[in-house]
């Protein structure tokens, strides 16, 4: 049985060893500072820290000073003074110091001012130093680590976003043609699975929002069966070539509009069907869709995706970012690993649920509930009708971009609308068209040769004896928060790739 001592009862002598005991057990460096003379006295383990022994150490605050790292000196004494002037209870600063073998050594330094003389100035400041080279070597690792995938992810997201780009780009302007039923209906399948792509390349880019559930949803009225149908027909054609029973099938009514986010909601289902007919070999793939009452909303929307295929044994790991079920199964078939976990993020901002039911090789059945309110149809503005509505034949152009892709698509647009456009392929050119020539607006690529977008911007706004034209930034990457550097350089507006061409009307319309 332990025996309680009192520390008071303690004699001076005992007190200091067990002081010094406490000390060593923790290994912390000690000092005790005298702000009047400067004199410091230190404890072995302060010299140690750094590769010496204490004898080597003279008592004076050079010591330390001339050791600490020339970047890290000036907020060392800033913490310190803060706490001599009252504004802090105590002092902490991490520092570098130099280690005898010429390494730096991360410090952290704490301490606090214990006796003041009569006129209240600070004559005993006693800390410690604590040697966190370790755990601070740990976390700029992780640092590094976190900043090179941000770099892949931003380099990933201009690279794909891009040519997506033009592909919808191109479906844009040929949906403002003249088309006859079928080649509109084509048309429409593509724009549609596009958009679809486009949502699932954000959350894969930016899957980080995905690991802390922060992705953003956008509630819209939307024709519920129409979305739905088309999912089923992105998939129909593979599933018939596989020999699967594949068929969609409505129980009741369904309302036709609910309001909702329906790229999110296309994009669960495009993954559960996509799995479905993937992972089946032989047999069915059933959708089944119907309506029932809901508490608080005016339906609840049940969506269950039924397969025959390969089944799942373990079906609690399957919701795990970057976690397949069975290695040999992903070897076959692919995958990151990452859709279902989307999934129900996704499936949970929304406020409804989703659930699998499966026993190995006899199939799967994924089930979603979506509880949601009627929408009323709202009328919908053609990109033909906004195009026929605009009055933009006075206002001239600048297109800063280097993707012969994109150029050609932008300057085909503008042509459309009458705008006077002129285009370039860097920032330097774009700043120099800006000094020889008045715009009304200018579309500035981020990411472009010799000059970006942001440096051309702010070279722009310091032009002097020139009509400013509003800049619109245009970026394929929409990782890392850009919209914050453009706004600081003076840009008007944010537009990322692919971007709708009813947007850049609507921006002009602004600028006239």
């Amino acid at each position: 049985m332990k025996t309680l001592v009192n520390v008071e009862e303690l004699s001076p002598e005992q007190q200091r060893r067990r002081m010094e005991l406490v000390i060593q057990g923790t290994r912390l460096g000690m000092w005790d500072w005298n702000p009047q003379t400067n004199e410091v006295i230190f404890n072995d383990i302060w010299a140690e820290m750094l590769g010496y022994r204490l004898e080597e150490i003279t008592p004076s605050l050079e010591e330390w000073e001339r050791r600490v790292h020339p970047d890290d000196l000036a907020g060392c004494y800033r913490d310190i003074q803060a706490h001599m002037e009252g504004k802090t209870p105590f002092y902490q600063n991490i520092h570098r110091m130099k280690h005898r073998d010429g390494r730096w050594v991360y410090i952290l330094d704490r301490g606090q001012i214990v006796e003041r003389d009569e006129a209240g100035r600070p004559i005993r400041f006693t800390g410690t130093h604590t040697d966190i080279t370790e755990q601070k070597t740990a976390e700029l690792a992780a640092l590094q680590a976190a900043q090179a995938k941000s770099l892949f992810l931003a380099n990933m997201s201009h690279e794909i976003r891009t040519p997506l780009n033009g592909i919808l780009g191109l479906v844009q302007l040929m949906e403002a043609g003249k088309l006859d039923t079928e080649q509109a209906e084509y048309l429409n399948i593509i724009r549609q699975s596009g958009e679809g792509l486009l949502a699932v390349i954000n959350d894969i880019l930016d899957f980080s929002k995905a690991e802390s559930g922060k992705v953003s949803i956008d509630p819209q009225t939307f024709q519920l069966l129409e979305a739905i149908e088309l999912v089923y027909s992105l998939y129909e054609e593979t599933a018939l070539e596989k020999g699967l029973d594949y068929k969609l099938k409505v129980n009741g009514t369904l309302p036709e509009y609910v309001v909702g986010d329906a790229q999110r909601f296309k994009q669960v289902l495009m993954n559960l069907v996509s799995n479905a007919v993937k992972f089946t070999e032989q047999g069915s793939v059933f959708i089944l869709v119907e309506a029932n009452r809901h508490p608080r909303k005016d339906h609840e929307i049940v969506v269950s995706i039924q397969d025959t295929g390969v089944g799942i044994s373990n079906t609690s790991t399957i919701w795990n970012l970057f976690e397949q079920e069975d290695a040999t199964i992903n070897r076959k078939y692919g995958g990151t690993g990452l859709g279902l976990a989307i999934c129900r993020s996704l499936i949970e901002l929304m406020g409804g649920s989703i659930k699998v039911s499966s026993r190995k090789g006899l199939g799967s059945e994924f089930t979603l509930s979506l509880p949601v309110d009627e929408g009323r149809p709202q009328s919908k503005t053609g990109l033909t009708e906004e195009m026929e509505g605009a009055d933009l034949s006075p206002v001239r152009v600048l297109v800063a971009e280097d993707n012969t892709v994109n150029q050609f698509i932008i300057r085909r647009f503008l042509k459309l609308l009458g705008c006077e456009a002129t285009l370039v392929e860097n920032g330097r050119l774009a700043v120099q068209a800006c000094r020889e020539h008045e715009f009304d607006v200018v579309f500035m690529d981020i990411h472009m040769p010799e000059m970006g977008g942001i440096e051309a911007t702010r070279l722009i706004r310091d032009l002097e004896g020139i009509s400013q034209p509003q800049i619109i930034a245009l970026t394929a990457d929409v990782v890392n928060d850009q919209a914050k550097a453009c706004q600081e350089v003076g840009m008007d507006g944010f537009l990322s790739k692919p971007f709708d061409f009813k947007e850049i009307i609507r921006l002009l319309n602004q600028a006239v």
